[in-house]
This record gives C-alpha cells, structure tokens and sequence, in this order.
C-alpha cells in the first residue's frame, strides 16, 4: 500500500510576501479524503549560531508577538526572494546584531513542522564574529537586545525552558557536537 497522500485539487487562501495559506483536497490511501487540509506555504529561513574567540555565543533578546512573550534565540530570519540561505545568514546577523564573520559553516537545514509547513530552516555557524556595523539597523518591527552566552549557561536555559525557539535549541546542541564532537546532556 502506498503511504502517499493524492491531491485532487488546491486554492490558494491569504498570501502575505513571507508566507501564503493554501487548501487543499486530499485523498488518503485508504481512499477517505479530507477536503480541507491546509498548508502554510512560508519562505525559508535562515538562522546563525555566532560565535566569539572566547567561545560565548550571541543570541538576541525580542518580543516574539505570534506567542506574546520576549524570546531569547540566535539571529535569523526568512531568505529574501532569490536569495541563497549562507547569503541571508550572513545578511541577518549583520541586521540584528552588527556583527559579521569570515567563518561560516552550515549546520544542516531541517523542517519543523512537515505536516502543516513547507518552509525549511538553514542552520549556520559563524566563528570569531567580529563588530562590523555598530550602527546596524534591525527591521523596524525589531527591538533586539544583545546578550552572550557560555555554552553551559545556555544549555541551564534549555533546560529550564527559557530558551524554547526550535532552531536555537539545535543550534546549540549542533554547535556543542561541532566542538566536542558529542552532544551534551543536561546533567551536571
């Protein structure tokens, strides 16, 4: 038996230049059909672990309105139309935080929500970032506040669930095997 969902036809619902709304009729493979599943068809994104030759990681502290609380996470945000995932990376970090990086490696790029989301997350590394705009300009919807980091600092905040953006919480975990070559656990 096949395990692949049929579509019978799609309409496009709200679209928005980030993302769109989509529906569509599904048979299952055991012939049902929902006639009204819907997809939220968003552009990727591109997020930076940015490191500094000390080791300290730079996060960013916001307001996150989609869940009405301040969030602490790496930088990142969606590709521009066109635009390639290291460039948007790079292009991010210079935006929120005012620094840029000669070192960048990518992580990996992961779906975070493959039953409802299309969009894809580009994870990178940034080593030795340095200051190279300290009159950067965050979106206008953006009021970022700067803070760094020891690995172990942020896995107590993993663990403690005050640091709960999904590509943060890998970002982490993927920078601690990148260094040490295993992932760390939570205990002390």
């Amino acid at each position: 038996m096949s395990h692949l969902w049929h579509l019978v036809n799609s309409k496009a619902g709200y679209t928005h230049p980030f993302f769109k709304v989509q529906e569509d009729h599904v048979r299952l493979p055991d012939d049902s059909e929902i006639p009204d599943y819907t997809i939220w068809d968003n552009a990727d994104v591109a997020q930076v672990v940015p490191v500094n030759k000390n080791g300290e990681l730079l996060l960013v502290q916001q307001y996150k309105h989609g869940v009405e609380n301040v969030m602490i996470e790496f930088p990142g945000g969606f590709l521009e139309p066109q635009e390639v995932p290291e460039a948007a990376a790079k292009r991010e970090l210079a935006e929120e935080t005012g620094y840029g990086s000669n070192s960048f490696k990518k992580l990996g790029t992961f779906i975070h929500h493959p039953s409802k989301e299309r969009g894809k997350l580009h994870l990178f590394l940034a080593k030795d970032i340095q200051v190279t705009d300290s009159k950067h300009q965050p979106d206008a919807t953006e009021f970022i506040e700067l803070v760094f980091f020891k690995p172990k600092e942020i896995l107590d905040l993993l663990q403690q669930g005050k640091v709960l953006q999904t590509g943060t919480m890998l970002g982490v975990l993927l920078y601690l095997k990148e260094q040490h070559g295993i992932i760390c656990s939570f205990a002390n």
